[in-house]
């Protein structure tokens, strides 16, 4: 018969090991996690970002004075880009009222030559540049870039 020493040491030694095993697993589990959660957090980055500058793009397009189908046609495609890949619901609320403005001024043809401007068609250049401001800002803070002051 083992003594009773011998015997404690043994089970000592096993909880020890199961203990640690038990410990280990736990720990890769924790690290795992945060693994997924920042490759989940990155896996659609480029394509928001790609899609916020798409947007932005096609604004200073419509705002130097570009207008017609094509532009109207890159316009609505980042639009709905932006729509479609975005995590922010205030990015999506502020691309909407930002859209509302640019797809008007986009579908009005040959602004130059007509002389026509954002006031003419009931938009102040102020109210223009907030709604692309309140863009970028929540884009910024969609891709966890630090907004300017």
């Amino acid at each position: 018969m083992a003594e009773p020493a011998s015997t404690l040491v043994a089970y000592q030694g096993l909880i020890g090991a199961i203990a640690g095993g038990v410990l280990g697993y736990l720990a890769s589990l924790l690290t795992q996690g945060r693994t997924w959660k920042r490759e989940d957090r990155l896996r659609d980055y480029e394509f928001r970002r790609d899609a916020y500058v798409s947007m932005i793009m096609v604004c200073d397009r419509v705002n130097d004075g570009e207008a017609g189908r094509e532009v109207f046609s890159e316009g609505k495609k980042a639009f709905l880009t932006v729509g479609l890949v975005t995590r922010s619901e205030e990015v999506r609320h502020a691309v909407i009222a930002l859209w509302d403005l640019v797809s008007m001024k986009a579908t009005t043809s040959r602004l130059e030559e007509l002389g026509i401007t954002w006031e003419d068609l009931g938009v102040t250049k102020a109210e223009y540049t907030n709604r692309l401001r309140k863009f970028m800002e929540a884009a910024r803070e969609d891709l966890d870039l630090p907004n300017k002051r």
